[in-house]
């Protein structure tokens, strides 16, 4: 996947740098402070932002004036003026209709662009927002000095080749990243901006107030926010979302401002967008397909599943299609034993989008039961289920297939941390009978008993 480069010229002259990379419905991502289209295109704080939002759409972002591969040298970097920008790449492209991303205050520029174009924008995405900068803001005088003190030291410290300065502000951005992951975001403040120019768009960012406009914005609007967010604090993200007319708000579960590929807030953000703008759960690839004599037979939905129409159920059993067989012989001899189970394959219903199924089914059940796999560790899709059912502190039961445990935590740590102390058992086709009796003994020691439906 490569990026193309483009300029487009402003309606005051300003060179503004954009790329796009993928195929599929426009997603123009509006500009924020410190970008860099080259250099974030390798940076591991930005890659797998731009690779997955690629994989489904024509992703359109840009530099914004003032850094980047955008003109430096401004003199204007108003909040009309930036709406402009976002005007003057989508006119080059020639967009009539398209999805808006928003980033930390590129969120604002995006919903006053939607707000003024609602012809234009058919969904807005909205992440690490704030309708209104500090000093639009009731603040103590304390605060108010250590705003002015960070922004001085912005315009003394920001281009030497001593890191200390800038990594104050990587801290505030990304406090879980590792050394190496802060040494790209302190790299990539010097490469993508100017001390002056980083001064002169931080105080303007400070005067930011989108406040009148946000309820103007008609478009479908999902806003995101980090809880831990050191940046930009939950509760600004919060009062964004409240103030935009039907606005669905999704917590993430992260101390970040920007989300890094590692941790499970990431995929929550990914299936949350995903589900949004209408693109198909991504599933993975089915096998090939074996004669008909070796075809697992599918099962029909249970009774139990019937009745609660395909989405009620005590347990949720997470799997990918190539353990199928496995993950079918548990859920029979679970609802043996008068569990009902969710089975992606038998009980989700036409018509629904999967992640909505999904999430349902995952936020009503009593417990999880995951089965862990080579193939399921590499799902994308497995990871999100892993993700909704921690976020909801639901108990797993996490079955080891064809994997050793010391495989599992050398492959997914991420869902060991998710899973905790649950104790994983090994299991195949042939010893499920015998180890569903220690599953239910298990179930009924965490307190979880069958529900009528």
């Amino acid at each position: 996947m490569e990026q193309q480069i483009r300029f487009a010229t402003a309606s005051d002259g300003v060179s503004i740098a954009y790329a796009t990379v993928g195929s599929g419905p426009p997603l123009v991502k509006a500009p924020n402070w410190m970008s860099h289209l080259e250099y974030e295109w390798r940076s591991p704080i930005w890659r797998h932002w731009w690779e997955e939002l690629a994989k489904n759409h024509l992703l359109i972002r840009f530099d914004q004036r003032g850094g980047g591969l955008s003109d430096w040298s401004v003199e204007d970097v108003s909040l009309d003026t930036h709406v402009g920008d976002i005007e003057c790449v989508v006119d080059a492209i020639g967009l009539d209709d398209f999805a808006l991303l928003g980033i930390s205050q590129g969120a604002a520029m995006a919903a006053a662009y939607t707000a003024r174009h609602p012809d234009k924008v058919s969904k807005l995405v909205l992440y690490g927002s704030y309708s209104a900068g500090a000093a639009k803001l009731p603040e103590t005088d304390e605060a108010r000095e250590e705003r002015e003190a960070r922004t001085t030291l912005i315009r003394r410290g920001w281009g030497r080749d001593d890191p200390t300065y800038r990594q104050m502000f990587t801290s505030g951005f990304i406090p879980d990243a590792t050394s190496e992951q802060m040494d790209w975001f302190n790299e990539l403040q010097k490469v993508s901006i100017s001390a002056e120019s980083a001064y002169q768009i931080m105080v303007a960012n400070h005067r930011l107030d989108v406040r009148d406009q946000l309820p103007d914005v008609q478009a479908p609007t999902l806003v995101l926010h980090s809880r831990g967010d050191r940046q930009i604090s939950f509760d600004r993200g919060r009062l964004v979302a409240a103030m935009i007319p039907n606005a669905s708000f999704v917590p993430l579960e992260s101390n970040n401002h920007l989300l890094l590929e590692s941790e499970p807030a990431w995929a929550r953000f990914l299936a949350e967008v995903r589900q949004f703008l209408g693109v198909p759960p991504e599933m993975d690839s089915p096998p090939p397909t074996p004669p008909a004599e070796a075809s697992p037979p599918v099962a029909a939905p249970s009774p139990a599943a019937r009745a609660r129409g395909g989405i009620l159920n005590d347990i949720f059993i997470s799997y990918v299609e190539e353990d199928s067989s496995v993950a079918t012989q548990i859920g029979d001899e679970l609802e043996a034993a008068g569990y009902s189970t969710w089975l992606y394959e038998r009980d989700s219903l036409p018509g629904p989008a999967y992640l909505i199924q999904m999430g349902e089914a995952i936020d009503q059940a009593q417990a999880i039961v995951i089965i862990i796999s080579q193939d399921s560790m590499a799902s994308n899709q497995v990871t999100t289920e892993v993700v909704r059912a921690h976020e909801g502190t639901k108990p797993f039961i996490p079955l080891l297939h064809g994997v050793t445990q010391a495989e599992f935590q050398q492959g997914q740590p991420l869902w060991r941390q998710a899973i905790g102390a649950s104790t994983s058992i090994a299991i195949n086709e042939s010893n499920v009978p015998a180890l569903a009796e220690r599953i239910v003994r298990g179930l009924d020691a965490m307190g979880i008993q069958p529900n009528s439906h």
